[in-house]
């Protein structure tokens, strides 16, 4: 198995949508992203691929067409 170390400290913070910042680490056709989400985030489309993500710290909820996960 390979192990990766990322080091988010040296990628800057990218925030073109209000609510949300991240940090994109790309390699081939692959890429991990660092997200920091807030409160006044809004997604009103979200796109249909699959997608896999961590909670690192604090809570997540998200809210499919009125039921809140």
């Amino acid at each position: 198995m390979t192990t990766y170390n990322v080091n988010f400290e040296s990628i800057p913070w990218d925030a073109s949508t209000p609510g949300v910042r991240f940090k994109v680490r790309k390699q081939g056709g692959s890429q991990l992203r660092l997200v920091e989400f807030f409160r006044e985030f809004v997604e009103p489309d979200w796109c249909l691929r699959g997608h896999i993500g961590y909670v690192l710290e604090g809570e997540l909820e998200i809210d499919f067409n009125g039921q809140v996960i």
